[in-house]
């Protein structure tokens, strides 16, 4: 099946009968026995797999015996033969699994056997086996070894006729030899290994020359008949050495086309040559010929006997060999007869006696260049036996043969691919998710959790009530059973026993309702209640709140038929839940043999009748288990365990007596219970699987038992909560009490202090009170009285269904001024909560409108008839006089269609005083007495009006005033709630006490008002510029008088104002958080637990979003700004800080905008500040590149913007104060106006430097130059940290650069300055002193001195006092340089702290190296806050919280995880127990978890947990897998004794927690303490030295991986299987493994370590060798679920192994997870690493089998696959294969867009196989058109033949033709030139004469020298070359000869290379004249090298005189010769 040519030609046949028998034949086991012999041979990778090269040998040793080529021409056949079985590359892998060996021997087989069976394959198999394996004798002791000796006998069954047939002389006929080859080996070397332990027996592979072929043994027999040299009919093989002369006579499968093509026409008959010959299609020359043409076979075939013939032993042979032999004389025989039929008879006499006296036939070895010859034929040799393989067998041959083998096989029914899947499937069918926000939706979560509603099914006394009740007690469930009811009746009437109720007259009081009474009576007299009775009973019990609120266990005797049919038939009414009656099904499974076995030996205390059953007893008798603390390493035991019950006192079992056993009774009762569990089936088919819980119940405890079940029903998760009384201390202090030492403290629910039973029953907001307290899932509820509080422990679900809201009866009024915005408050309210609005304003309006319009009055009235409320007529007038309407309710509540009436007399007005009140009862009385007269006198007029038949007069709707209409009052004149309002939102009523009382009268309660208020610094400023004409102090006394009004009437509580300041968001707020409690809002500090709270030890409380930021900055000015510790709020239990008070105040009033709220992080703000010289600039841009973030220089743009203000200021200033002429000082210059010029005194300039600051920093991310270094006062007055502070824009990181004083001197000092000043100074002093002695000079001359002073300098000026002195000055420099140094590092450091108080991050770094050292330090520091996946990370990583297990380092008995995994305000997470980055676990490591979001992370190491705490959006947010399936390891480990098994199953089983099974612990521990039936039995076995028989050992087995650890953790099996049986067992019940690891040690290593072992005993060591089977069982398990993988014991450590096996199986297991995901996401999934077997993969292949769909759909290239390939993808309930990871990936990204195909659509190339039709005239001429696309004619290779599009294409290799498949679309282009090449000639003899014959020269040139000419003239157009003394043409046609010298590919590279030389040259020579003009003119532009020109003149000049001095021929032959 990994044949890509097999598999897909077989496919596009529709050949599937061949596909399978192949499957099937490869997975026999008994074929595989013999497979295996050669398999075992090889060594194994940890995959299984071994090298290609290896495999590679034994491939083309077992070819040599079948396919009769020389050794070498046989290696490459295997080579590309095994190719094709592997990979469409040419190369072969480096390793091959143990599925391509197979495939590759078993496809062979198939087609070399005629009629292939399983019989034939592996008769086959051994005779191979035979010939290319040598025995050899290994002595372990001294390691010596020895092959052993063999020889051949060979038996010719019809050698009689062969005889006579060779000595006839007429014309030889063709019949088959029938022969039997037998190898004999030494049977004392045999016996030698049996009797010395040390020894063994090995295989080796034997070399080629030594590997005898099938069949060749019999040609040297024949050989001798021929010869006359024997007469029997057994002889002794010859050696290699001996049988060369055999190769004289071949068979028929030895002479092959190839070999025929081989030979030379001489050996021929010369007119007829034999090619020609076998493709003629004319049978006239020559039986033989067409024989042959007829036979191209290379193989030979092997078929049935008809007759199957019989051995020596007179065994049936079930194998022939048929063989036609003759030479190559009967070739030349059949084709002499034809040409010269004269000479016939004489010729046929003289070749007869030719054969029988000397056979001469031509050898291929001997060919006088066989290697050459033989390489091309190789290809031709492959085509033919690779498209033999592929002929389709005749399948009424193949069917019958199919059906032996699937009879053959192990029964075992492998699962379909369907089924397969079916144990990935969720029940849920969703996966799991976390919610964002958990705080309300767990709790709503847990109340909507179906609690467990369980159903028992066992048999009669299976002790299936005994596991109820205990299943009941652990899971805190309700046990119902046919005695529950009857309990709680009696429980009944012993609480009225003691406290009696009576009625009203002292009599006893009913206190059971009839179904009670009757079956208390019934109990009473004896009498047996009924099963209708029971039944009732039931239903009662179900309908209680407890079942409906804890769950139940139902246990019923099914054995009774009536219960089955009660449940049936519905009448009992089980709880549904979604569409299913029961959560989980339990089916305690016994034989009936156990359930006898065990109802037998119960026993009964007389006094009591106690029973007691056996295994009770023997459990009584076991010593009690000690208590182990498993953290003290100390083993010693601690004491009894506190937790563990009493065991009750051990009774005597003389005091017993076996309890009376009716036998037939129980017999009865068991076949009852099987017709009802058939029953039944129906009612839970439909749950999923992992829900109906089965298990083999006898003989394991009841503990053992619920255990088991607990874990598949709890799955790691604790039970559903339970309501539980909290009592005591204030709203506060309950949050905390009764908590374990260890406190993890309850939150408040959504529900807040709100009742929430009375929102649900009686819709309606009452708060609840602290001492009627109670805790449901880690939340706090308040309730408002006992009652209440009781009822929600009983049946808290009910309640918490839904997430709380306001009542839909909820009655709002909303009031305020004009302008207020009440009616867009009012529709805002009734929008959202789906109340109607009532606009009472609208509403009056609208019906005077309406009542205007009308030309004529309509009555006002509630009659049906009219149905209007408006104005009657007298209060129209009224109206219209100006007068107020009054009464307006009516008109409401006729527009809301209350029903209404007239008001009845007096109803309503208050009675006096002194007017009696009559009781109460007198009322009733009277009102029932008016009541029927009222009744009596309606029916009194209807007789009347009957008996007259007068149709009564309908009189005229009445005008009912307002003030007369009231709600429709029920019979006891009150108004009933169906007359009143509900869900209303009433703008603007109601306003004065009247309307309030109108109200109040009808019963009609405002539940909440809402008052708008201004609240602006100034009175009604925000209405005023709304309304500019508003009345502003009219409507703010009217407000207020309101607002005190209604504070009277409904209580200030439920009067909220509301301040209207701010956006129209913040006022929806303000109303939503005074009108509805269940809004967000922060908590009330008096309630929660505060910061100032948590003790020490505690844990603190945590973050909210924001983290440690404030959130009203980070949302309204995008800055990260840290909050401060004295600004937090609490919002649900989470800490919220802020920067300000004012930010705190935002918050606290507008707590959604905030929470929830997307969080955008904004791009980072990087603060650099450093001292002069610090290279801060240089910084600055480097980063500006590298993270390409602007640079703003803060300094200078807040300096510039503060001028420029200052500079707009002062221009308005001057425009304000109007124009006034300058006024000028004594010199004439303006003097400024202080007005204008200063800022007046209560300008806030700190203020306004912050507003400038703010604009600046209005930006995104950037890098800020903060350097305010010497920035003065005048231009700046807050320092640089306080504006920052003030303008909230703190940076988020701040790096300050500083250098040590030595190089901040080097950087800053500038000794060039220095110098210049120096000689500035210098040169003034020597002005100064010239100027003096030229005055001098003067002076003297004015004096008339006779000498007058020298105007030179004297000598000494050089020392004048005065010179300023240079080291003087440096000295000065640098000491101010110090103290400026000093001073800038003083202000780093000072800065560094003022931002580390702010919560900054500030780091100094050194510059004091070079830049590019500085760089890095600095990305260093910023490398997280420039990474874009921490910054999205920045606010969330604080909501994760590592959790420390002990947190008390002394106490290790309290795990704190242990605490929270038993909370409800915690859960797991929706990765349940799984690692939340790798998605394994195995193992479940509970070392380090992590709490994010109230959900509990698991991670397997501190580098894990610290990752994901870095980073938690990158992994909690990932998508998981389904975590209600069950996908745990199997792991079965394999291997010979002493092989390693034992330490490799302890160290995975350590490492990855797994439970260990080993049948010998099993006998030993696990059957001993067992009691039942097959316990007794294993018992009896071994006592007897028996060994335990495979069923029984499945069976413990089976018992043994039910139990608890191993559903939790997975298992591994050690040691077993260990016979093919065994293994076979286990598949049959089910037990696959996962993975099997084979412990892979040969058997020489082995015996090393058995005979110490055993002490030397033969029989025992080679025994247990030869009892091995595990390279069957690898090979089984391989080829039936592809899931071994080999462990190199001895070459790899321990600890590599098991790293290795524990990536495998983790693999796996997260394979298979991501499977169970993909069924839901309906993803496409990679399944290759599952165990999927071969029909598996067959019966889910897509429409494009097995090609790549992704490169169909988008290259058109047809890629095939291997079967087994890595990149197997399952989507759309099909297998996709793909070609590589890229297009894996392609593929997954979009599906849909590569699936919708087909193969039909595609014409997808195949190879021509030997049953289809040669084209003898392929495309292109038989050129390769892969070749013709690259410009090469190149001719095909007959072999190497593609089918596409009905065309035939000839390729020149096999890569040409694999890229042909692969993409045709490429080459469809190919075309053949225009003049052809010369067709291929017989002969090379006389060429020249034929090709001038036939006039192709011109062509031959055209076509050979047509590409080197078109170089060539390309390359003179380009050059134009001129040589001098040469015209142009003559250049031209000495440049062509040279360069077709130099590009004769006909010539070697030495050739070539040497024209390409003198090719330079010459071209060298032509340009030099052309160089020298160049230069020349060069020279002249500009300046260049004379030198160099001069030497070009001279190099010219020599090369003219050259040329000249010689003859022009001569001396242009040293370019052509």
């Amino acid at each position: 099946m990994q044949n890509p040519l097999f598999y897909k030609n077989r496919l596009q046949r529709g050949d599937n009968l061949s596909v399978k028998f192949i499957v099937s034949l490869s997975q026999n086991l008994e074929y595989q026995k013999n497979l295996l012999k050669y398999w075992d041979q090889i060594g194994k990778n940890p995959q299984g797999k071994v090298l290609a090269t290896e495999l590679l040998e034994v491939i083309t040793a077992i070819m040599k015996c079948v396919i009769c080529l020389p050794d070498e021409s046989l290696k490459q056949l295997s080579q590309q033969y095994l190719e094709s079985m592997t990979d469409l590359d040419p190369n072969l892998p480096e390793y091959l699994c143990y599925q391509v060996f197979v495939d590759a021997i078993t496809q062979l087989l198939f087609q070399l056997i005629i009629q292939p069976d399983l019989s034939s394959a592996i008769y086959l198999l051994k005779t191979i086996h035979a010939r290319i394996y040598r025995r050899q004798l290994i002595d372990v002791k001294d390691n010596t070894k020895q092959d052993v000796d063999y020889h051949i006998l060979v038996k010719i069954h019809n050698s009689d006729r062969v005889e006579q047939s060779l000595k006839s002389d007429s014309k030889k006929s063709f019949f088959p030899i029938y022969y039997t080859e037998q190898y004999i080996y030494n049977e004392e070397q045999l016996q030698s290994a049996n009797v010395i332990p040390s020894r063994i027996i090995k295989y080796r592979l034997a070399p080629l020359n030594e590997i005898i072929p099938i069949g060749l043994s019999c040609e040297c027999m024949i050989f001798t008949l021929m010869n006359n040299k024997c007469q029997q009919s057994e002889y002794q093989h010859y050696t290699s050495a001996q049988y060369a002369f055999a190769k004289e006579i071949k068979l028929i499968g030895n002479v092959t086309e190839t070999f025929l093509l081989a030979l030379p026409n001489s050996q021929l008959v010369p007119e007829i040559g034999l090619q020609y010959i076998i493709e003629q299609n004319d049978d006239s020359y020559g039986f033989h010929s067409q024989f042959y043409k007829l036979s191209k076979l290379i193989t030979r075939d092997i078929q049935w006997s008809q007759f199957p013939l019989k051995s020596q032993e007179e065994k049936p042979l079930l194998i022939n060999i048929k063989s036609e032999f003759f030479t190559e004389e009967d070739y030349r025989i059949d084709q002499i007869n034809k040409v010269n039929k004269k000479w016939e008879r004489k010729i046929v006499s003289a070749k007869r006696q030719l054969l029988t006296s000397q056979l001469q036939t031509f050898d291929i070895s001997k060919s006088s260049n066989p290697d050459k010859r033989q390489a091309k034929n190789i290809p031709q040799i492959l085509r033919t036996f690779l498209g033999d393989l592929n002929q389709t067998k005749d399948s009424q041959q193949l069917q019958p043969a199919l059906e032996i083998i699937q009879e053959q096989q192990s029964n075992v029914q492998l699962p379909s691919f369907q089924s397969y899947l079916s144990k990935f499937i969720s029940p849920k069918g969703q996966l799991p998710i976390d919610s964002k926000n958990p705080y309300e939706d767990d709790v709503i979560e847990y109340a909507n959790q179906a609690p467990p509603q369980i159903f028992l099914i066992g048999k009669p006394r299976s002790g299936r009530s005994t596991f109820a009740k205990a299943l009941a007690k652990q899971l805190d469930l309700e046990y119902l059973d046919l005695e529950k009811g009857i309990q709680r009746i009696y429980a009944k009437v012993a609480e009225n026993e003691n406290n009696p109720q009576m009625d009203e007259e002292g009599n006893p009081k009913e206190f059971l309702n009839p179904l009670e009474r009757e079956v208390i009576d019934s109990l009473k007299f004896g009498r047996e209640l009924t099963q209708e009775q029971l039944e009732q009973l039931f239903n009662v019990e179900l309908q209680q709140d407890l079942p409906k609120n804890k769950g139940y266990i139902l246990d019923l005797p099914l054995e009774n038929q009536f219960w089955v049919n009660s449940i049936l038939s519905n009448k009992m009414i089980l709880p549904k839940i979604g569409c299913r009656y029961f959560t989980h099904v339990v089916n305690l499974e016994q034989s009936d043999e156990d359930v006898l076995y065990f109802a037998a030996r119960i026993m009964e205390k007389q006094d009591d009748l106690v029973a007691s059953s056996q295994y009770d007893r023997e459990e009584q008798k076991r010593p009690k288990i000690k208590y182990k603390d498993p953290n003290d390493p100390d083993e010693e035991d601690q004491g009894d365990n506190p937790d563990d019950e009493e065991k009750p006192p051990i009774i005597p079992e003389k005091d017993l007596f076996y309890r009376p056993l009716d036998q037939e009774f129980l017999l009865e009762s068991l076949q009852s219970f099987q017709k009802s569990q058939e029953k039944l089936q129906s009612l839970y088919d439909h749950l999923p699987d992992q829900h109906i819980i089965t298990l083999q119940s006898a003989g394991l405890t009841t503990q053992q038992l619920v255990d088991r079940v607990s874990a598949q029903i709890l799955k790691g998760q604790p039970l559903r909560p339970l309501a539980i009384k909290l009592e005591g201390g204030s709203e506060k202090d309950l949050l905390g009490l009764n908590l374990t030492d260890e406190k993890v403290y309850r939150m408040w629910s959504q529900w807040q202090q709100v009742d929430a039973v009375e929102l649900v029953l009686k819709d309606k907001i009452i708060p609840g009170k602290a001492e009627f307290a109670c805790e449901y899932a880690g939340r706090v509820f308040l309730f408002d009285n006992e009652e209440n509080q009781n009822k929600f422990i009983n049946y808290p679900r009910k309640y918490l269904s839904k997430p709380p809201q306001l009542p839909k009866t909820y009655i709002v009024s909303v009031q305020g001024p004009k302008c207020s915005g009440k009616n867009t408050v009012a529709s805002q309210l009734a929008e959202y909560y789906g109340w109607t609005l009532v606009d009472v304003e609208d509403i009056v309006r609208k019906k005077i409108l309406a009542q205007q319009e009308r030309t004529k009055h309509l009555a006002s009235t509630f009659d049906p008839r009219v149905n209007d409320i408006h104005l009657t007529e007298a209060e129209w007038k009224e109206f219209y006089k100006g007068n107020a309407i009054k009464d307006v309710l009516p008109m409401v509540l006729n527009y809301l269609n209350i029903p209404l009436q007239r008001k009845p007399l007096g109803w309503g007005e208050p009675k006096k005083e002194e007017e009696e009140q009559p009781p109460e009862e007198d009322e009733e009385k009277k009102k029932k007495e008016a009541k029927k007269q009222q009744a009596k006198k309606k029916k009194e007029e209807v007789v009347e009006v009957v008996e007259e038949n007068v149709k009564p007069v309908t009189p005229p709707p009445e005008d009912v005033p307002t003030k007369e209409i009231i709600p429709l009052l029920d019979s006891e004149l009150k108004v009933p709630e169906t007359s009143k309002p509900k869900g209303i939102v009433i703008i603007g009523y109601p306003q004065t006490q009247e309307q309030i009382d109108q109200l109040n009268l009808w019963g009609i309660k405002i539940d909440k008002v809402l008052i708008l208020q201004d609240r602006s610094e100034e009175a009604g400023q925000l209405l005023l510029q709304r309304n500019p004409d508003l009345l502003i102090e009219q409507e703010l006394t009217q407000v207020n008088a309101l607002s005190a009004l209604l504070k009277e009437a409904y209580q200030e509580e439920n009067v909220k104002e509301i301040p209207i300041d701010g956006t129209r968001e913040e006022v929806w707020s303000r109303v939503r958080l005074a009108l509805d409690p269940f809004y967000i809002r922060a908590d009330d500090e008096s309630l929660v637990r505060a910061p100032a709270d948590v003790q020490e030890g505690e844990e603190p409380i945590p973050y909210g979003d924001y983290a440690n930021y404030c959130p009203v900055t980070l949302q309204k000015t995008n800055w990260l700004v840290p909050g401060k510790e004295e600004f937090i709020a609490l919002v649900r239990g989470r800490v919220y800080r802020f920067y300000g008070e004012k930010e705190q105040q935002i918050f606290k009033d507008n707590v959604q905008l905030y929470i929830p709220s997307k969080i955008t992080i904004p791009q980072p703000r990087i603060m650099f500040i450093g001292v002069r010289g610090s290279g801060l600039r240089t910084q600055l841009k480097i980063l500006n590149r590298l993270y390409k973030l602007p640079v703003l220089d803060l300094k200078t743009n807040l300096i510039q913007n503060l001028e420029i203000n200052k500079k707009n200021r002062q221009l308005n200033r001057y425009y304000l104060k109007g124009f006034k002429p300058k006024e000028l000082d004594a010199d004439g210059k303006e003097i400024p106006d202080a007005e204008i010029t200063e800022d007046p005194a209560d300008f806030d300039r700190k203020a306004h430097e912050i507003e400038v600051l703010n604009k600046i920093l209005d930006c995104a991310g950037v890098i800020i130059n903060a350097n305010f270094f010497d920035v003065s006062e005048e231009s700046v007055s807050t320092p640089i940290v306080d504006l920052l502070v003030e303008a909230k824009k703190l940076p988020e990181y701040v790096i300050l650069l500083k250098i040590e004083q030595d190089n901040f001197i080097k950087r800053n000092f500038n000794s060039k300055v220095i110098e210049d000043e120096y000689q500035m100074k210098m040169e003034e002093l020597r002005q100064k002193r010239y100027q003096e002695r030229v005055e001098a000079r003067n002076k003297a001359i004015e004096e008339g001195a006779e000498e007058l002073p020298s105007l030179e300098a004297p000598q000494g000026e050089e020392e004048d006092p005065e010179a300023p002195k240079l080291d003087d000055m440096i000295k000065e420099q640098e000491d101010k340089l110090k103290q400026q140094h000093e001073a800038d590092s003083a202000k780093i450091e000072e800065l560094q702290r003022q931002f580390e108080e702010l919560k900054i991050n500030a780091v100094i770094l050194s510059t004091d190296t070079t830049i590019e050292n500085v760089t890095e330090r600095i990305t260093s520091q910023l490398e997280n806050i420039m990474d874009r996946e921490y910054r999205e990370n920045m606010l969330e990583k604080e909501q994760c919280q590592k959790l420390n297990l002990y947190p008390d380092p002394t106490n290790f008995n309290i795990n704190k995880l242990d605490i929270y995994e038993k909370l409800y305000t915690h859960k797991q997470s929706k990765f349940g127990n799984r690692n939340a980055i790798t998605l394994q676990n195995v193992p479940h490591c509970r070392d380090y978890p992590v709490l994010y979001r109230n959900r509990i992370y698991y991670l397997d190491s501190e580098d894990q947990r610290e990752q994901v705490c870095q980073r938690p959006y990158k992994y909690f947010y990932k998508p998981t897998v389904p975590n209600d399936i069950q996908i745990k390891p199997t792991i079965f480990i394999l291997g010979k004794v002493k092989s390693g098994k034992t330490e490799i199953v302890r160290l995975l089983s350590d490492k990855l927690k797994l439970a260990r099974v080993k049948v010998s612990h099993l006998l030993a521990e696990f059957v001993t303490n067992q009691t039942d039936l097959l316990a007794v039995k294993i018992k009896n076995q071994l006592k007897e030295g028996k060994e335990v028989d495979t069923q029984s050992i499945i069976q413990i087995i089976q018992k043994r991986i039910q139990l608890l650890d191993i559903y939790n953790q997975g298992y591994i099996l050690d040691g077993y299987p260990r016979t093919i049986d065994e293994a076979l067992a286990l598949s049959k019940a089910g037990i696959i493994p996962t993975v099997v690891f084979v412990c892979d040690k040969d058997d020489e290593y082995v015996i090393r370590k058995l005979n110490p072992k055993f002490g030397g005993i033969d029989h025992v060591v080679h025994q247990r060798l030869s009892a091995n089977q595990t390279s069957l069982l690898s090979a089984y398990y391989s080829t039936h679920f592809n899931n071994v993988r080999y462990l190199q014991v001895g070459q790899v450590s321990s600890w590599g192994m098991i790293s290795l096996c524990t990536k495998y199986i983790q693999d796996n297991l997260y394979s298979r997870a991501l499977v169970a995901r993909a069924l839901i996401t309906q993803e496409p999934v990679r399944v290759s690493s599952l165990t999927l077997t071969e029909e598996q993969i067959i019966q889910k292949l897509s429409p494009l089998y097995n090609y790549c769909p992704v490169l169909i759909k988008a290259k058109k290239n047809y890629v095939a696959s291997q079967l087994r390939s890595p990149y197997l993808l399952f989507y759309d309930d099909q297998l996709f294969f793909l070609s590589s990871e890229d297009t894996e990936q392609d593929f997954i990204k979009n599906p849909t867009h590569y699936c919708n195909n087909s193969i039909e659509k595609y014409k997808i190339p195949r190879q021509l196989t030997v049953g289809d039709k040669f084209d003898p005239y392929p495309e292109y001429k038989g050129h390769c058109p892969v070749e013709l696309i690259n410009n090469n004619l190149v001719k095909g290779q007959s072999n190497l033949v593609i089918v596409h599009k009905n065309q035939q294409l000839i390729f020149t290799n096999a890569h040409n033709m694999q890229l042909f498949e692969m993409n045709p679309q490429r080459y469809k282009h190919a075309r053949l030139p225009d003049k052809m090449q010369l067709g291929e000639l017989q002969s090379v003899k006389n060429i020249a004469k034929k090709v001038a014959k036939r006039g192709d020269c011109t062509s031959y040139l055209e076509l050979h020298l047509k590409n080197i000419i078109i170089r060539v003239l390309a390359q003179l157009g380009y050059q134009k070359p001129k040589y001098p003394t040469l015209s142009c043409k003559e250049t031209v046609l000495k440049f062509i000869a040279i360069s077709l010298k130099a590009n004769n590919k006909n010539k070697d590279a030495f050739y070539r290379n040497k024209y390409q030389e003198k090719l330079e040259k010459f071209i060298k020579n032509c340009t030099l004249a052309q160089e020298i003009q160049e230069m020349h003119k060069k020279s002249q532009e500009s300046e260049i090298d004379e030198e160099t020109l001069l030497q070009k003149v001279e190099q010219f000049d020599e090369f003219i005189a050259e040329l000249q001095g010689q003859e022009k021929q001569k001396y242009f032959q040293q370019f052509i010769r």
